[in-house]
């Protein structure tokens, strides 16, 4: 109803503060789905105010990032997340939970290469190490991810990070 009314006044901008929050799931996706096809059919500009990143992810374009009432991050969603060393970036496309780890850690920031040349450099590069968690989404149609790979000891995760770069993927050791 909110929306309905806000819609009258036909304004060039809609302002959402907190459009999903205390939603179930699938309420949630209806009304992210509604702000989409509201954007699209009427032209206008949709601000969503949230501290929900998977709100952003569904449905925004572009993201600022507000602390102690200054922007410290702004741009399309694409760029900020390929700003690998970010703290948006990790909210945006984080890893999933995982137990404790052995040996030594990789993250790689899948954002302009397939996951498919990432795997095989890990493969041809370190056969022994595991994938501990990946994460992939789609981003403005675009497939972006991040890996955590485990490995036995440092200098074999320093030859992949190395291996991971020379693809134009970022990699650090993480742990």
């Amino acid at each position: 109803m909110g929306i309905a009314r806000a819609l009258a006044a036909n304004p060039k901008i809609l302002l959402c503060d907190e459009p999903t929050s205390a939603l179930d799931s699938q309420t949630t996706r209806q009304i992210l789905e509604l702000i989409r096809s509201l954007r699209e059919r009427l032209g206008i500009t949709v601000l969503i105010i949230t501290h929900e990143m998977s709100v952003v992810r569904e449905a925004c374009d572009s993201v600022t990032l507000l602390q102690d009432g200054r922007i410290t991050r702004s741009g399309t969603l694409l760029d900020v997340i390929r700003d690998a060393g970010s703290t948006l970036s990790r909210e945006l496309l984080p890893l999933p939970p995982t137990g404790a780890t052995s040996g030594t850690v990789v993250e790689a920031l899948l954002t302009d290469t397939p996951l498919r040349s990432a795997l095989d450099a890990i493969e041809a590069t370190a056969p022994g190490a595991s994938v501990g968690a990946g994460s992939i989404e789609t981003i403005s149609g675009t497939p972006v991810g991040r890996l955590q790979v485990n490995l036995d000891g440092r200098a074999e995760a320093d030859r992949l990070v190395d291996a991971l770069r020379a693809q134009g993927i970022h990699a650090e050791v993480a742990a």
